[in-house]
């Protein structure tokens, strides 16, 4: 298993880390950490850090975020940090 993250999921876990270490997806596919103020009117994305589905995916398969199953569905649940994706942002 690959424990050394790429550029992108460390880029990732420091957006998710610096605010409040909760990431949720919002429309268009985006997941963020935080609240966007406006979605770009071209291609929708938020106006705030972001990434992709395959990123969060590739974080939870790592175990460096876990769900809070707050939601049944995993494409509409909130995740977290765990302890070694903290590790890792901080790093």
């Amino acid at each position: 298993m690959k424990t050394k993250p790429s550029s992108t999921q460390k880029e990732a876990l420091k957006m998710i880390a610096a605010d409040g270490g909760y990431v949720a997806r919002v429309k268009g596919g985006f997941w963020i950490s935080g609240k966007p103020s406006a979605f770009d009117k071209t291609t929708g994305a938020p106006d705030i850090p972001w990434c992709g589905t395959p990123t969060v995916n590739a974080l939870v398969s790592r175990g460096w975020i876990e769900r809070t199953n707050q939601f049944a569905e995993a494409w509409r649940d909130i995740y977290r940090l765990t302890e070694s994706g903290r590790e890792i942002a901080n790093a």
